[in-house]
Parts: C-alpha cells; structure tokens; sequence
C-alpha cells in the first residue's frame, strides 16, 4: 500500500501528543500521587511521568466532561507482561532499608498469583487492578490479558555514572538510565517486547532528572522536585521495544506517599508510582512510538483519572494501600472489576465522497446509545459524536492513520486502527533497451512515469545485480557478466505515495568473448541497499547475487565483535541454471542483543562450485551499526 513519507506522519503523530496534561482530582481515602503529565525531551523522545501531587489539583474541562472515557488513539497494548526488578545501587541491597527489596518483589509475586485465578471463581480472581486492564483491546486483535508474571530480580552494582544533573548529589538524567537499562537487559539477553516491563529501583539519596538541564523535571527528593516515577519505551519498533519504569525511592516523601505502610516501607514506593506506571504501561506502552489508551482530552492514561485515589486492597491474602485504575466500563476507577463485561465489537469503513472528503462508518454491535471516537493523524481535532457516521475533509491526498473508539450505553469500548489512503498512487513505467550485450553502456528512461498528485520527486533505479542504486529520470547501467536481471524503478510523488515497475532484462555474452570459465561471483553485498529485517528473535540480511551458470552455492557468514568470533549461518544450495539468486544470513538472539550497543561485523564468504567447473570464492566484510 503506499505510504505519506515517515517525516510528515511523525509531525502528525507528535502533534497529537500534549506537552503537559492535569487531571481530576478523586476524593480518596489519602493523598497520594497526583495524575500524569507527558514530557517530550529534546531529540523528540516521549516520557509519562507521575507529577507529585499539588494541594489544588485543576478540575476536568468541560470538553472532558463530556467523554471523559479513554480512547483508543491506535498503538498497542501488551497482551501479557512479565515484570522484573532492577535494584541500580553499586553497594548491592545493603543500600537499600532492610526488606525493601524482598517486598517490592512480593507485590510482583502477588500479582501473579491473582491473575492465575478465575474470573468466574467469586471474585476471588478480581482482586487486582490488572484485571481492569482487560477491557482495552488493540488493533493487532490483543487485549490487555489479565496474565501477570514475575520474571525475577536483578541487583546491579554497576557504578553510577558521572552526575549527569545538578539537582541532587547523585543524579542521573533518563539518558544515563536509558543507556544502564538498556546494558543490563542485553547482558542477560532478556526479551524486549510487549509482554516484558522492567523497573529500574534506585536507593534513597539517589535522584533524576530528564535531562541535565537548569530547568529539566526532576524526581520528589531533589530541588526541582516535578515527579515520582516514569514509564517510557526503548527502540523504534512496536515489536521490540524495551519498556520500563524509573522508580526511585520515595517513602516518606511528600506528595508521593500517602503515609500508609500496612506492609513495610516499600509500600510508600508501590503507592508513589511504581503501581501506577505499572498498569499504564499495560494498556499504553509505547508512547514514545504510538500511544495506546489515553483520554484524547488531556492525554491522561488509565492511572492518571486515578491518581489521588488510595485504598487498602488485597492481593493473594496480603494487605495493600494502592490506586484503582480508570474503567471505561462503568465510568469510574475501580480496584478489580466488579463483572466481567459483555463483549464489543469494532471496526470501520472508509468510503471517499471528493477530492479529500471521505466517510468514516462504524461497524460495531454496541446497541443504541453508543458513542464514538475518531482520532485522525492529519493534525484535526477528536472527532467525538453520537453517530457511527462520520463525514471528514483531510488536508490533502495521502496515507493517515485512523483509530475509532466505540463506547456502549455502559462504558464497555473496544478500539479499532487502519491506514486510510486518499488519492492515487503514481504510476512507474520505464523503457528499457533490449538486445544488451556484457560491457553495454544501458539506458534507461522513466520519463513516461506519471502521477495525479503533485510531481515526481524521486526516481530510484535497483539494478538486480547487487550494485548501487541509481537515480534520475535517466539513468545508464553496464551489466558486467551474462544473465537476466529484474531491474526495478521505484517513484516517489510530493506526498509520499510510491509506486514501482519491474522488467526481466536479458544480458546476453559479447560473441567475441572466449569461452568463459568463471573466475568469480558477480554481485556485492552492498550497505547502502542491502535489505534487511529485524525480528523478535533473529536478524535477518538478504543480497542478491548473479550467478553464471548452474552449480552449487556455499554461503558462510561470520559475526565478529573486537577480538570475538562467531559462525552465525551456513547454507548450501544447488542451482540449475544461470539467473540472480538470494541469499540470507540470519544472525541469532545474541547478534541481534549486540547490535543494541555495539557495532558488529560481518563477513560473507561464498564460494560458486559449478558442474564441471572450478570453483571460485568470494567475500565481502561490512558493518552493522547500532540497532535502537
């Protein structure tokens, strides 16, 4: 499908981020933390924090009063989440007060045991706040599962580095966080991805900041005191991203804590943010990529509506003084569902009216008294409406993303998310020359290439033969060894809609040229187009290679890191006839974990045995850079 380019859809997706949101105060039973704001660091990261809670919270807008729910803006949820425990103190736990550790990690562990019960075994499997969690769904077809795991403590006694902020005597900025975080899960080659959360605990006397400047945020214990913790993701994909939790310590702080311990004083630290960031997470983990739920009003996640509320719950028989969570069903926080909803169903339409004007109509079986959430990533407001249809102009023939909220009569919703394409994607057409002979010096014209939009801005030329690419309406190639080609032309228009043509270019021998035995492979393994892929459990880097004649292929890749070797594939093919061929060199989890903070090389040898020829080697080494 074409795409608007990354650039414009990135404006728009920030442009629907607030710099700073408030939210409803809750009478609870004590003062804890205040609701969450949303900072974007320079470089254009996202982070949510929980502020500390000021004594005159604002009221809601009368634009929130009106659909005061979460919405669903598109982004994921995690289907699961196992959690781990982080202690950063290079003195180990003897830096933290006696117990700390042990019960933090019970509270991980009770939640696990709760969310092994049933829904249906009289409540008993309710009593935890995840299980509120279950009624946001995304797009990908996962639902925030009520499905908790303790994956386990790690106590990390890597030395702090230099003070990076000025706020405390030991301050660390997110970057400095970020980067130890990001250390420690690719030392232990732990998973990054939407069923695992890691929380990074700090002991008393050590503090952050977002950044280390003059006026940045900072946590409860310094000068600048803005906040009691944070949630944010690591990396660029929705599939690997590393999400996490900064909790540094705040018992007996002030507009953190609520004061009340019925277990110990950790109790201040799981009341003060850390459960708060925790459920946050589960139905919107990566903000810093595309949110998840969050009221479209204030950018409030589902802890942030909650966030004065405290009550003493209990989980897997032990007492807890901790915040409910926001419920679209029933439109109100709560501590554990009290029935589990009736199912929802949602999806959408598009139907294009003229020019940029198109309807958007929901499908769902909400029933009569349903209301609906349009966000769209063209910089327009919320759509908010009583009806399934819904007439939009967009600002221009493009890609967008849209997300639809449906809300029945009782607060249960369910969300939907697709790419909507208006207008028509260019067409790429080229000539090519025929007859091409090894050594020819080959033409080629795209200039009967159109589009309806605005002009052509980019003509990219792939040759087939694993040399660079060209560019140019015009563009000339020399094919250095006989075969057929798929030469590809690739367009790109002023919005970003691409289009690309193929033809099978045959490339016959010079007749003047002697009988060839072949000396070499023909092709490279180039950088710059090389294609490759990164998945949950693999890196994956493919090239293609022409090959002269029929015989049998032996391809070696080998990683290497300084003074560190390591076979990661090996693969023997038979080919029965000339022509361009892939290869792929899938590199394994711990290649992969490497490429997160260091810079890896690979060599790929390949050595052509042809039938009744001599064989022939040939190698290249590149550089894979840093993976984030």
């Amino acid at each position: 499908m074409p795409t608007v380019s990354h650039s414009v859809r990135s404006a728009f997706r920030r442009a629907l981020i607030p710099l700073a949101v408030t939210a409803l105060a809750l009478v609870g039973l004590a003062a804890g933390p205040a609701s969450a704001a949303t900072v974007r660091l320079p470089g254009g990261k996202v982070l949510r924090y929980t502020p500390v809670r000021s004594d005159q919270p604002p009221e809601m807008s009368a634009f929130d009063l009106a659909f005061h729910n979460l919405d669903y803006n598109g982004g994921p949820v995690m289907p699961s989440n196992t959690n781990y425990t982080i202690y950063w103190s290079p003195g180990g736990l003897s830096d933290f007060p006696a117990g700390y550790a042990n019960g933090v990690d019970q509270y991980f562990v009770d939640l696990a045991h709760d969310s092994t019960l049933s829904q249906a075994s009289g409540g008993a499997g309710r009593q935890n706040v995840e299980s509120v969690a279950t009624q946001y769904n995304d797009s990908r077809g996962n639902v925030a599962a009520y499905d908790s795991h303790f994956g386990g403590r790690i106590v990390d006694t890597q030395p702090y580095p230099v003070r990076g902020c000025t706020a405390a005597a030991t301050c660390l900025t997110t970057a400095q966080m970020e980067a130890e975080l990001s250390r420690v899960v690719a030392s232990g080659h732990l998973p990054t991805d939407l069923t695992h959360q890691y929380f990074l605990i700090t002991p008393p006397g050590v503090e952050s900041c977002f950044t280390g400047a003059s006026d940045s945020d900072c946590s409860a214990g310094t000068s600048r005191s803005n906040y009691c913790a944070f949630h944010g993701s690591i990396g660029s994909e929705d599939d690997a991203s590393l999400i996490y939790s900064v909790d540094n310590y705040v018992t007996g702080v002030r507009g953190c804590d609520g004061g009340y311990h019925p277990n110990g004083g950790w109790d201040g630290l799981i009341s003060g943010g850390l459960s708060h960031e925790h459920n946050e997470a589960i139905t919107d983990p990566l903000v810093n990529i595309h949110t998840g739920w969050a009221d479209s009003a204030t950018g409030l996640e589902n802890g942030d509506k909650c966030g004065q509320e405290n009550g003493l719950q209990v989980i897997n028989g032990r007492n807890y003084w901790y915040q409910p969570e926001w419920s679209n069903f029933a439109g109100q926080c709560l501590y554990r569902l009290p029935l589990v909803p009736l199912p929802l169903t949602a999806s959408f339409t598009t139907t294009r009216i003229s020019g940029t004007t198109a309807t958007l109509t929901a499908i769902t079986d909400a029933g009569p008294g349903a209301k609906f959430v349009w966000i769209i990533d063209d910089g327009s407001d919320t759509i908010e409406t009583d009806s399934p249809t819904v007439s939009h102009e967009f600002p221009f023939t493009a890609t967008f993303n849209v997300a639809l909220t449906v809300m029945r009569s009782d607060g249960m919703s369910r969300g939907a998310a697709s790419e909507v394409t208006l207008g028509t994607a260019p067409t790429a057409a080229f000539a090519a020359p025929a007859d091409l002979l090894v050594g020819d010096d080959a033409t080629f014209d795209a200039s009967s290439s159109t589009t309806p939009n605005d002009a052509i801005t980019d003509y990219r030329w792939a040759w087939g033969d694993g040399s660079a690419d060209g560019a140019g309406v015009s563009a000339s190639h020399r094919f250095s060894a006989p075969g057929t080609y798929a030469v590809s032309l690739t367009v790109t228009d002023g919005i970003g809609l691409t289009s690309t043509a193929t033809h099978q270019i045959v490339v016959a021998s010079r007749p003047d040229a002697p009988a060839a035995v072949p000396t070499a492979i023909s092709g490279a393994l180039k950088l710059g187009s090389m294609h490759s892929s990164y998945t949950r459990r693999s890196v994956i880097i493919a090239s293609q290679v022409a090959l002269p004649g029929p015989g049998t292929v032996v391809a070696r890749g080998t990683t290497r890191s300084g003074t560190r070797r390591a076979t990661r594939c090996n693969s023997v093919s038979h080919i029965d006839s000339a022509g361009t061929y892939t290869l792929r060199c899938t590199l394994g989890p711990a290649s992969r974990a490497g490429l997160r903070h260091r810079r890896l090389s690979l060599r790929m040898a390949i050595t052509f045995i042809p039938d009744g020829g001599p064989s022939t080697v040939w190698s290249r080494i590149i550089t894979l850079g840093r993976h984030t």
